[in-house]
């Protein structure tokens, strides 16, 4: 995204000049304790003046107070953040970066730049309304919606797709590449579980639906009412496995979002260390590098567990499916015994073999992610590529 692109959708705003890592670092109190000379130059102000100084000073006067009620109470619980905001400078203009904050012992360090993509100015993290507050108060207006939306999926997609419009052609590329594809794959699994469920509900009576008819055309409705009642245990026992699948692949995917931060993290400290700052903010990059290179390991092989039990929960559910198929078929079988007289019994299972042949479709696509995310994960393992 360039200047005339950004400064456009921010009328009035101010645009940040080139495409350097502006870092910060603040103690727990939110008061300057360090300040990269390009990110003082971006703010108008000199370095030295603002050590000491709240962070707060370069609020958007527009923004809402549940921005950073949520903000603080996440790196309060040593999670980092990750998303679009307004900094207001010297001069009074704003300027829209996109800000990482990764919390650390005693402070928070963040390292900020200009957005690369055109949705950036539309993904502010605020509410109308000016909310002029700095104490995280539980009633806060606003407030519950702005923690809710600093979830790590929501923060984690718009860091990976920030991360890796910078990151083309560097030796961390690879990485983040790896990070996207795997949050992709993980996305288009619980939009197809999603629709699993749903075909699940939608035929839920149809078994009730074929014993009465069935019971119309033959007393007691014979040996179709004792396949289609099998048929019934089965989806029961089978709506259990979806809900067993759905948590599987949250495990999943919230394992992947988790990675994601230090994936790009580290790849944007790569970039912020080829220039010097001041000491402490030097220092404090090295230290974190190191301890997002533990983060990675971990993240890894909490992937790779997560990414077993979802291939076992697939497995299952295809068993469950296959039971499904098994009744239908012979509820069909049994049908053609009844001729002309069971057009509706006829239309129903046809229904019936049109839903599970959908359902099928969607496990098997399923089946493929998570095979792709459990060689993913090997590779991981063994070095091929680092999350």
């Amino acid at each position: 995204m360039d200047g005339s692109q950004l400064e456009n959708a921010m009328s009035g705003d101010r645009v940040v000049s080139g495409r350097d890592v502006m870092i910060c670092m603040t103690d727990t109190a939110g008061k300057f304790t360090a300040v990269g000379d390009s990110f003082a130059a971006q703010c108008g102000h000199d370095s030295a003046d603002m050590i000491g100084r709240p962070a707060a000073m370069l609020r958007d006067p527009d923004a809402n107070g549940a921005v950073f009620c949520a903000l603080w109470e996440r790196l309060q619980s040593d999670r980092p953040a990750a998303f679009y905001l307004r900094n207001t400078g010297s001069d009074g203009r704003c300027f829209l970066v996109f800000a990482v904050f990764l919390p650390f012992p005693g402070g928070v360090i963040s390292l900020q730049f200009r957005p690369n993509i055109p949705e950036a100015p539309n993904l502010l993290l605020q509410f109308p309304g000016c909310l002029a507050v700095n104490s995280c108060d539980q009633q806060l207006p606003g407030r519950q919606e702005m923690v809710d939306t600093l979830g790590v999926s929501h923060m984690s997609r718009m860091l990976l797709e920030e991360t890796a419009a910078r990151t083309q052609g560097a030796g961390s590329a690879a990485a983040v590449a790896q990070a996207r594809k795997m949050t992709a794959l993980i996305a288009s699994a619980q939009g197809q579980v999603a629709r699993i469920a749903t075909l699940f509900e939608d035929i839920q009576n149809v078994p009730t639906n074929i014993r009465i008819l069935a019971a119309q055309i033959e007393r007691g409705s014979g040996p179709i009412g004792v396949i289609s009642t099998n048929h019934t245990t089965l989806s029961q026992e089978m709506l259990s496995g979806v809900q067993a699948f759905r948590q599987s692949v949250s495990n999943t995917g919230e394992a992947i979002d988790d990675a994601v931060f230090p994936a790009c993290a580290t790849a944007l400290i790569a970039e912020a260390a080829k220039v010097r700052h001041d000491p402490r903010i030097d220092d404090r990059l090295t230290r974190l590098q190191a301890g997002l290179s533990r983060d990675s390991d971990a993240t890894t092989t909490r992937i790779a567990a997560e990414a077993r039990r979802f291939a076992e929960v697939t497995t299952d559910l295809k068993r469950h499916v296959a039971g499904l198929d098994v009744t239908r078929i012979m509820c069909k079988i049994e049908n053609a015994r009844f001729k002309d007289r069971s057009s509706g019994l006829t239309e129903i299972i046809s229904n019936l073999e049109d839903v599970q042949t959908e359902i099928s479709d969607q496990i098997f696509e399923i089946e493929k992610a998570s095979h792709r995310i459990a060689t993913m994960t090997r590779r991981l393992k063994g070095g091929t590529s680092v999350i």
